[in-house]
């Protein structure tokens, strides 16, 4: 696993080389952003019905999965036990679309929605653990603290504690690809 900093050039080659002095020239790489991804409700009952938790991203996959680093905004948490309704606004998605967004290419999901907590913190943290087993980071909530917090904040330094160029952009967080 690489960590991507914001001295990265390209975050899934980790351009920047810990045993030469001189960082390499700049290469253009691809982020891609989502809109909302949600598969709950009908999307959910038809995963479901078909036993194919890819089938709401086939079109979109290869798109996906060009971009160097994907971010994908998930609108519902993602349930092992996730109830299959048809109607309604409490969202949860079978657990079993996180792998499918891993194969899909997806490389983070932000958690920081209105439906997050449809299932309380125990539903996000479940979704963030089926996220984490299949490779994928998850921004927007941080499980591993004493005190639950939406969204996370970007670190001030690098890894080497020098200061990030510019000052902290608001409500990013670093991640690992």
């Amino acid at each position: 696993t690489k960590r991507f900093e914001t001295n990265n050039l390209n975050p899934k080659t980790s351009l920047v080389s810990q045993s030469s002095p001189k960082p390499e020239q700049p290469q253009a790489w691809t982020l891609l952003l989502t809109g909302d991804i949600i598969p709950a409700r009908a999307v959910n009952a038809q995963m479901v019905k078909k036993n194919d938790f890819s089938w709401p991203l086939v079109n979109i996959a290869p798109i996906l999965k060009d971009a160097d680093l994907t971010l994908i905004n998930l609108e519902s948490p993602l349930l092992k036990d996730c109830p299959v309704t048809w109607e309604g606004m409490v969202f949860c998605g079978d657990a079993r679309f996180a792998a499918s967004l891993a194969e899909s290419g997806v490389d983070v999901v932000n958690l920081a929605n209105n439906h997050s907590l449809n299932y309380g913190w125990e539903g996000l943290e479940e979704t963030e653990k089926h996220l984490l087993a299949v490779g994928i980071d998850a921004i927007g909530y941080v499980s591993f603290s004493t005190q639950r917090v939406l969204p996370r904040s970007f670190p001030q330094e690098n890894p080497q504690g020098e200061p990030l160029p510019g000052g902290p952009p608001a409500r990013v967080t670093r991640t690992e690809v």
